[in-house]
């Protein structure tokens, strides 16, 4: 506490007359580092990607919850619709995050994340694979 209020100048003309010898007891040492040393380390996380199949049938309000752990992310990069039949006007992919302890009444509206248009509306139908590009970071 008494270099706390010393400026930066006066901090670098200390000398090593001004050191101050650490209790051993209170330095971290070897047995610390066994203990609390992962605490410490600058390695990263390792990453688990894995794929994610969500089956949801083409019919109104179908709801599917996907559950993610508090660190993880979800990256979702496309969406694939597989369907038998392509006897639709509109097809809406929406989501929303709720977050724990989250009250209904603060939990926001559904965005949407992809809109197809059936070519007999003027769309273009059902693609393959749609690209999009959303993160959600857990808990959620």
């Amino acid at each position: 506490e008494k270099y706390k209020n010393m400026t930066l100048e006066e901090l670098s003309n200390l000398d090593d007359a001004n050191d101050e010898e650490i209790n051993e007891e209170e330095a971290f040492n070897t047995e610390d580092e066994k203990v609390y040393g992962k605490c410490f380390s600058s390695s990263e996380r390792k990453v688990r990607s894995t794929n994610l199949s969500l089956p949801i049938p083409l019919e109104d309000k179908t709801v599917r919850i996907v559950e993610i752990a508090k660190g993880s992310k979800m990256t979702l990069s496309s969406v694939c619709l597989d369907v038998p039949a392509f006897d639709f006007d509109v097809v809406k992919l929406m989501y929303r995050c709720i977050y724990p302890n989250q009250t209904m009444d603060a939990v926001g509206d559904f965005c949407c994340l992809c809109n197809y248009l059936s070519a007999k509306k003027g769309g273009m139908g059902l693609l393959p694979s749609t690209p999009v590009n959303l993160e959600v970071i857990g808990p959620c």
